[in-house]
């Protein structure tokens, strides 16, 4: 069974997350709690959804404040 990269993974751990949107791990459990994304636990590893790591992303690409 081949694995597929971090970048091609519906979900990925923690670590992974974190180095994926360039954050400490201790943020992306902040924002696990805060519910801004998702974790589920597989075969006892918790996970986040990628799509809610790519949402995060988009969001940090708006400009604030009117500058543009």
């Amino acid at each position: 069974m081949q694995t597929l990269p971090h970048d091609q993974r519906a979900a990925l751990p923690i670590d992974p997350a974190a180095d994926y949107i360039g954050v400490k791990r201790s943020t992306i459990y902040k924002f696990v709690r805060e519910g801004r994304v998702r974790d589920i636990k597989i075969l006892g590893r918790r996970v986040v959804l990628r799509e809610d790591l790519d949402r995060i992303l988009r969001e940090s690409e708006k400009p604030l404040g009117g500058v543009k």
